[in-house]
């Protein structure tokens, strides 16, 4: 922590966290639940707690320190690096290639697979209103006057 003076309440944290064991199934050797509950018993933030458990012990957990030095350096190497790129395509390459055909759903609205934002003020009508475009897919029916095309609509709220 910075320079500046504590609370006697946080020297008492302190205190707590230093003394705690160690011990199986905790995060970086330390639990945490009991330092939260000691700080609450002191009358401390949280946040204060929190801070000083990372200043007592990193997130650096000696099982985890102990398998990495026994990993030979190319393996860690290959697990950390990065995929390559691909290749850039020139425009007439990508012209010449067979895309497939999208599926049109609205027409002049959007595609399979494509994705829409609805917006507005609460209770204006959103929920309607794609409730209304759900039933016009999956009966091929108009909506609001566009072409719909009969597909398989699932909706969630």
């Amino acid at each position: 922590m910075d320079t500046k003076e504590h609370s006697a309440a946080e020297h008492q944290l302190w205190d707590f966290i230093i003394n705690l064991k160690r011990e199986d199934g905790s995060i970086n050797g330390y639990k945490w639940s009991p330092v939260l509950e000691e700080a609450d018993r002191l009358g401390l933030n949280r946040s204060i707690a929190v801070q000083m458990m990372l200043e007592v012990a990193p997130f650096s957990d000696e099982s985890t320190q102990e398998t990495e030095t026994k990993q030979e350096p190319a393996k860690k190497l290959a697990a950390t690096a990065a995929k390559p790129l691909p290749a850039f395509k020139a425009w007439d390459d990508l012209e010449e290639q067979d895309l497939p055909e999208l599926k049109i759903i609205l027409d002049g609205v959007f595609n399979q697979g494509a994705k829409m934002t609805l917006g507005g003020d609460s209770k204006a009508g959103k929920t309607w209103l794609l409730m209304y475009l759900a039933f016009s897919i999956a009966t091929g029916q108009d909506w609001l006057g566009i072409k719909t095309h009969k597909g398989k609509v699932v909706f969630f709220t």
